[in-house]
């Protein structure tokens, strides 16, 4: 069974819509309401035990947003391999590291490829397996978004062959057309 309710993308109906504003990914429930289910969540009576849960948790609660966020919008297996995951960045990996155990701190290669210093605190056995962990497909109980005729699924507006039709002036009203 198919749903109207669910937006997708126009190309692929099984992914989510390609929008830059990061609305999927936004939680709109106001932030006193989001920790006041952290604190109950976890038996947390006043601000410092709060604050300490959050110090020692924060990557934890991170993760979880991340998963939380790829559960709903993901829509395929992890295409990039075991290297990376839905959880790396897109930032230029750094040059060289500053690796500490707690009592020492050396400067190690990290990508000869990379740029600047990067620091790695406290080093524990990285999780390497991030992906091998995800189910083989996204999403895993959401169905394709068919809520249009069948002929008016080909009648989309394609991002690859964008042709300029005039050149206006680059201020709040628009401006007049420019001659080329």
């Amino acid at each position: 069974m198919d749903s109207c309710f669910k937006t997708s993308d126009n190309k692929h109906l099984q992914c989510p819509p390609r929008m830059a504003d990061g609305r999927h990914f936004t939680d709109y429930r106001s932030s006193y309401y989001i920790n006041d289910l952290i604190r109950a969540d976890n038996n947390i009576s006043n601000s410092l035990q709060y604050r300490t849960f959050l110090q020692q948790n924060g990557n934890a609660l991170m993760d979880r947003q991340r998963q939380i966020a790829c559960n709903l919008n993901c829509c395929g297996p992890c295409p990039i391999g075991n290297k990376e995951s839905f959880q790396d960045s897109t930032m230029l990996p750094e040059q060289y590291m500053f690796v500490t155990d707690g009592t020492r701190a050396k400067m190690v290669l990290n990508n000869p490829n990379g740029l600047g210093v990067g620091r790695q605190h406290y080093t524990y056995p990285q999780e390497q397996e991030a992906c091998s962990q995800l189910p083989s497909a996204w999403p895993t109980n959401q169905k394709t978004n068919n809520c249009q005729a069948p002929l008016d699924r080909l009648n989309y507006l394609g991002d690859d062959h964008s042709q300029i039709q005039g050149l206006r002036q680059a201020i709040p009203g628009g401006g007049a057309m420019l001659d080329s």
